[in-house]
C-alpha cells in the first residue's frame, strides 16, 4: 500500500526525507557537511556524498551556504 501511495518504498522514502533535511541544513547553516550527514543520521560523510548526488545530481558542497553569508 505504500508504494502505490508514494510511487516508492519505505526505505527509500525515508533516505528521500533525511536527504531533504540535509539539503535544508546545508543551505541554512554553517555546519560542516560531517556534521550534517550524522545529524540525519548517516556514520559515513563519504556514503552521505554518494547518496546525496545520486538523489539531486550535485554533490552536497553545491547545496552548502557560503561562510558568512545569512540565507
Amino acid at each position: 500500500m505504500f508504494r502505490r501511495a508514494t510511487g516508492t518504498t519505505p526505505l527509500q522514502y525515508l533516505k528521500l526525507l533525511r536527504l531533504t533535511q540535509a539539503r535544508v541544513q546545508l543551505a541554512t547553516g554553517e555546519d560542516t557537511m560531517t556534521t550534517v550527514a550524522l545529524s540525519v543520521g548517516y556514520a559515513s560523510s563519504a556514503q552521505f556524498s554518494r547518496e546525496f548526488r545520486r538523489a539531486f545530481g550535485r554533490p552536497p558542497s553545491a547545496f552548502k551556504a557560503p561562510a558568512g553569508s545569512d540565507r
